[in-house]
């Protein structure tokens, strides 16, 4: 453990970098330095700082250029400014002591800058809504060009502002970014949900509103654009084979795993995220701050990862084990930056901790912001401290905290860190390099450099030039087996060239080194055409030994419509049938072979006695979706052979998903007649399955009349089994089942089974008329919670039954604290004016100032934290779990609110909707149907969303059956806990989550 009280001066005995102008240095300053409290950073390790105001303040990105020279972005508007008062300064040393003394403007006037990348003679800028060109033309060190390359983007809550360009190893630049996230508060001054997406003054293609909502890559020069699969939020970073890792709010580490490219080659895949969670220690990982009085906002998440930003996968190649395959993450609001260890983990990664309890690096100091790390071409690891008293977005605090006029406290600071292992060099890059101007084998050379700032910059650096020579010296190093990454490098500068050789890829496909395998099989996709060499040599890679391997080539085989190619997708999908991104690569094929793969899943199913449920209900998916009436036939048949095999229910399931919220699917008689003889068969595993498929059937009206008297009879009979009678009171649903009213009545019973009470309560809903609303209100006191909450769903189907309920609530008759929330979501959000601001008097008739009134004396009560905890479980644990356990993982984990005063843990309590964590908005989806359904995105893809809500519920919808969607203001938690938890309780509760790592 390395603990400074003051920050150690430069060491200039160590080595230095090739290439800088200078190398005499002057001695270090005497005088005494300005810079937070003490930091705390891993062993090893030492911190220095090398810039401060008032050189820079507010700044939040940074680049080194290939002349040496470091340019810092200003973001003084954050969080509310919109005058232009952005900057991007250089900043110069001009006595050599390896700390920086000189800053001057290079561009001003942006509105809410972020990002800076160096490309060509310039540098690339993120300022939502474009991303620009600065240039500095004449060479007066201030910029005379600036052009904009793209515009489009949203310019919404800043936080979540395009961001981040960053130069793959492919050649293309990728933009962090994401949604545009609604704001209730500043909608005139960020409410702006963006345009399309394109190149201005270039007829070229566009991309959606806001890009989709998903991170963007494009190449200028070319004027290619196009959307990921993913999306980040403020930053990314690629590890050195290429893979993009990105983050969020409290997801301090995900990777995409599936590309876009692959996912639009099979639309029909119903397939909501294209990501995985990495850190094996949770979404929402708990950390280890050691600030002093720290000052944090009203109900921000304490304890925990909630703001992860910066995200950088570290290639500088002067860190020892296990730091130097490191993912460093900032997280400002907890004034720290966390590490994880990346290990493999098949097809993706897994991010472990490096330490238990102890985080990379912590400051006492409560304005250390760090929001960006950059790798220097010291192998240093840069941390830009945005240094801000509140860091925290207005939305989400106390009005009283915007009034006080705090928000910009300390916008006049701001500092970068420079981080070495012990005894490391001095930045002698700071003193210039002449990279630009080294001669072309000198760059050639650079790209084995261990340093992955000097490998990409020279591979920028020799595209740009197009030397003559650039080929031949980079087909020798490509060929040269001691250097590893000049090989990976070499190959695709060779491939942006045009000079890249069927020889040079065929042998980077048998490379001893797994990432460059992996990344020739990305570049012999680029040059197959019917090239049978180059698919030869791919097909030999179906046995490779590494799953990441084996996973790119059925990636790339997947578009490759040839008998072979098909045969190597069934082998390797059959070899790693139980890893989840294998499965969806082979369903990202070429829709031709879909039906043989799902002949494959069955007969693995078959022989296993495995359900692979998720692989073949994706598959039948697909078959509904087409509404391909042969083989939704063909699949019925398997269904109806083999009855009571393992995947049957999976099948059933992904027919109905595929057919979305129509009654589309056409079937022949006999399908008909035997689905529903199978529905009534004794060894049908999930009849309920038959019957939601059986919804989306066009029946015979002939024989649906003959079937509901026979579901009658089943549904009478008490000696059937509970799920036998429940599928038969559903099937009396496939026709106006009015008649029946008196029989459905009856079944809505406390001596029914509550399978048998819920169908009841869906077949009548079905009944177009609010004759069971009425029912239901007559019979409130009598249902129990599950069966209000199905029939409050019934009443939320029109306006005429939604006025019904509330007249209810509003007369006493229901109790408001009886509709569950989600419940109370959708009366709220409803789109009927009226009826919506009845439903919210209904449900929010206490002021904020008598509830709190009402409950300030529980915060010097002693409570009991045995009975706060059964509290707990039958009031948060259907949204919340302690430390990834006891409940379900809906909102934030709970585990780490023992660092929050009781007050702060109250409040959130009572008002939840004050104070949103961003990625926990409730969200309304519009149905083309007519349903209106509530919950929170869990993921998301070009394709398809998916919805979470409480008690376990999710729904992924196909964006094709999508009306509309819209973002609530609303929390998932409910607001009238104050009527359902009194003062007493409410003291419990408190000691529980004050102490629930010791119970």
């Amino acid at each position: 453990m390395n603990i400074h009280h003051h920050f150690r001066k430069p060491n200039h005995n160590l080595f230095h970098l090739s290439f800088f102008l200078m190398i005499a240095c002057a001695e270090p300053k005497s005088e005494p330095v300005r810079m937070p409290s003490d930091f705390i950073v891993a062993d090893g390790f030492d911190i220095e700082l090398i810039a401060a105001e008032p050189l820079i303040s507010d700044p939040v990105d940074m680049e080194i250029d290939e002349l040496g020279r470091l340019f810092v972005v200003e973001m003084h508007g954050y969080p509310l400014d919109k005058s232009g008062s952005g900057k991007i300064k250089q900043l110069i040393d001009t006595d050599n002591d390896g700390r920086f003394d000189k800053s001057i403007v290079f561009a001003d006037g942006f509105v809410l800058p972020n990002s800076i990348m160096r490309w060509k003679n310039g540098f690339i800028v993120t300022d939502a809504p474009n991303v620009l060109y600065l240039e500095d033309i004449d060479n007066d060190g201030r910029a005379d060009k600036i052009d904009t390359l793209l515009t489009g983007f949203a310019l919404s809550n800043p936080q979540h502002n395009l961001s981040s360009p960053l130069l793959g190893i492919d050649n293309w630049i990728y933009l962090a970014h994401e949604g545009a996230v609604g704001t209730e508060t500043y909608k005139k001054e960020f409410g702006d949900r963006g345009s399309e997406v394109y190149f201005p003054g270039h007829d070229t293609p566009r991309l959606a509103i806001n890009a989709g909502s998903r991170s963007v890559r494009f190449q200028p020069d070319q004027h290619l654009l196009e959307m990921t699969s993913s999306h980040s939020q403020f930053g990314h970073s690629f590890d050195a084979w290429g893979h993009h890792l990105q983050v969020g709010n409290a997801n301090h580490i995900y990777q995409e795993v599936i590309s876009e490219q692959y996912l639009k080659r099979n639309p029909d895949l119903l397939l909501s995220d294209a990501t995985e969670s990495l850190s094996d220690h949770g979404d929402a990982a708990e950390v280890f701050p050691i600030t002093q009085n720290p000052q944090h906002q009203l109900l921000t998440d304490l304890g925990v990862i909630t703001s992860a930003c910066g995200i950088h996968a570290y290639l500088g190649g002067a860190f020892p084990a296990p730091y130097d395959h490191a993912v460093f993450v900032a997280e400002p609001v907890s004034n720290l930056v966390h590490v994880d260890e990346l290990k493999d983990n098949k097809t993706v990664y897994t991010a472990s901790r490096i330490k238990e309890h102890q985080e990379f690096l912590a400051s006492k100091d409560p304005k250390f912001r760090p929001v960006n790390i950059y790798n220097g071409p010291d192998g240093a690891l840069y941390i830009v401290d945005f240094y801000r008293q509140i860091i925290e977005h207005p939305e989400w605090m106390g009005d009283d905290v915007v009034k006080s006029g705090a928000l910009y406290n300390d916008s006049d600071k701001g500092r970068i860190y420079r981080i070495i292992p012990k005894g490391g060099s001095s930045p002698e890059w700071i003193k210039g390099l002449n990279l630009s101007k080294a001669p072309t084998d000198t760059l050639v050379n650079l790209l084995g450099n261990k340093n992955y700032w000097w490998r990409l910059n020279a591979q920028r650096l020799l595209i740009d030039r197009q030397d003559g020579n650039t080929t031949a010296l980079v087909s020798t190093l490509v060929a040269n087996q001691e250097q590893p990454y000049g090989r990976l490098h070499g190959l695709w500068i060779l491939n942006a060239l045009g000079t890249l050789t069927n020889g040079q890829i065929i042998a980077a496909l048998s490379d001893p080194v797994d990432g460059i395998r992996e990344n020739a099989i990305r570049i012999a996709e680029q040059h197959l055409n019917d090239n049978a060499e180059l698919l030869a040599a791919l097909l030999k890679l179906e046995n490779d030994k590494s799953i990441k391997v084996r996973y790119q080539l059925l990636c790339t085989l997947g578009g490759i419509a040839k008998a072979e190619t098909q045969a190597a997708v069934e082998k390797i999908l059959l070899h790693d049938i139980d890893d989840n991104w294998i499965q969806v690569a082979a369903l990202t094929s070429n829709r031709e072979m879909m039906p043989r793969l799902l002949t494959l899943a069955i007969e693995q199913s078959n022989a296993t006695g495995l359900p692979y449920a998720s692989l073949i209900s994706k598959l039948t998916a697909m078959i509904a979706k087409n509404n391909n009436t042969a083989a939704i036939h063909q699949m019925l048949q398997q269904i109806f052979l083999n009855q009571s095999a393992p995947w049957i229910t999976g099948a059933l399931e992904g027919l109905t998903n595929g057919a979305g919220e129509n009654k589309v699917l056409q079937l022949s008689l006999p399908d008909q007649q035997q689905l529903i003889a199978f529905c009534f068969n004794p060894s049908t595993r999930s009849p309920g399955s038959v019957v939601n498929l059986l919804n989306h059937v066009e029946l015979d009206s002939k024989l649906i009349i003959a079937q509901i008297s026979q579901a009658v009879t089943v549904a009478k009979n008490q000696r059937a089994t509970d799920d036998e009678r429940a599928a038969a009171i559903d099937l009396m649903s496939l026709k106006n089942p009015k008649g029946h009213t008196s029989l459905l009545r009856s079944f809505v019973n406390p001596i029914e089974p509550i399978t048998v009470q819920l169908a009841a309560i869906r077949t009548m809903d079905q009944i177009p008329d609010t004759a069971l609303t009425k029912f239901l209100i007559t019979k409130w006191p009598v249902l129990t919670p599950e069966l209000r909450d199905a029939g409050v769903r019934s009443m939320l189907a029109d306006d005429s039954r939604i006025a019904l309920l509330l007249d209810a609530l509003d007369n006493g008759k229901i109790s408001s604290s009886e509709i569950a929330w989600p419940r109370k979501v959708g009366l709220m959000a409803q789109r009927n004016l009226a009826l919506r601001d009845k439903a919210r008097s209904i449900f929010t008739t206490n002021t904020d100032a008598e509830t709190i009134q009402s409950y300030t004396k529980t915060l010097s009560m002693a409570g009991d934290a045995s009975k706060g905890k059964m509290l707990f479980v039958t009031q948060c644990s259907l949204c919340h779990q302690i430390r990834g356990k006891g409940g379900i993982a809906l909102g934030p984990d709970l585990g780490t609110v023992h660092n929050w005063s009781k007050e702060a843990i109250m409040t959130n309590i009572l008002f939840p909707n004050k104070s949103i964590s961003s990625g926990f908005e409730l969200w309304s989806i519009e149905m083309k149907s007519g349903e209106s359904i509530q919950g929170i995105i869990d993921s998301e893809t070009s394709g398809a969303i998916t919805l979470k809500n409480v008690n376990g519920w999710q729904k992924t919808i196909s964006r094709r059956d999508i009306k509309t969607l819209s973002a609530l203001s609303l929390s998932v938690m409910p607001e009238d806990l104050n009527n359902k938890i009194d003062v007493n309780q409410m003291a419990d509760l408190l000691e529980y989550l004050k102490n629930n790592y010791n119970l």
